[in-house]
């Protein structure tokens, strides 16, 4: 860009000389017009200009590009890492769920279970059917409702399309006499998977649901 300007520079200053020397007589009379030559200024004036804002467009394009392209990968080696934590998050929680089940249907030590239950979504909250696991064991074991509904809710909440977690909550609505809440969540969860209605049929907790809104 320096190189730019001390060309327009320089030749800005040799068409003021010719213009001079023009005007003084020191060119042949013949050869000089004063509004031809004004023309001419102006157009390679003109010219210049344009070449210069051309040159200097180019320059910014470029830099624009290069910090754009700089903050890009800044933002993917972030993605990266992210994600790589993430799993990571992910596969220890999955671990400790499947520990839980073991400890739950096996062991037969309750207590133990949801302990690592808690520490799955203390880990990665959006492990699968981790706050289901807690809710059907605070209600099947401790017999805390309060506490299951609770569970049953986050797992909706960190699944929202998941027809599954529609299921959980009818189920347990049911099984607690509340057929019209249990009813709308069986409507939502077939909106969202019509075919699940093979799941409402033979499941026996639906039934009171079934006989009340046929």
């Amino acid at each position: 860009m320096k190189k730019v300007a001390g060309f327009l520079v320089f030749l800005a200053a040799g068409i003021l000389v010719y213009g001079s020397l023009g005007a003084t007589g020191v060119l042949p009379e013949s050869n000089w017009d004063p509004v031809a030559f004004l023309l001419g200024v102006c157009g390679l004036a003109a010219t210049i200009a344009g070449i210069g804002f051309a040159l200097y467009g180019y320059y910014n394009i470029n830099h624009a590009e290069k910090i754009i392209e700089q903050k890009l990968r800044v933002k993917l080696e972030e993605f990266k890492q992210e994600a790589h934590e993430e799993s990571i998050k992910m596969q220890e929680a999955l671990q400790k769920l499947i520990t839980g089940y073991n400890m739950e249907f096996n062991v037969k030590n309750i207590d133990a279970a949801i302990s690592l239950y808690e520490q799955a979504v203390q880990t990665y909250p959006k492990v699968y059917n981790g706050f289901t696991a807690l809710a059907y064991a605070y209600w099947n074991h401790k017999n805390d409702l309060v506490l299951a509904k609770e569970y049953f809710d986050l797992a909706l909440q960190y699944s929202p399309n998941s027809y599954q977690a529609l299921f959980d909550l009818a189920r347990f609505s049911a099984s607690n006499g509340e057929l019209l809440s249990a009813y709308n969540y069986l409507k939502r969860a077939l909106d969202i998977n019509p075919d699940s209605y093979r799941d409402i049929e033979p499941d026996p907790a639906f039934h009171p649901v079934r006989n009340h809104y046929p």
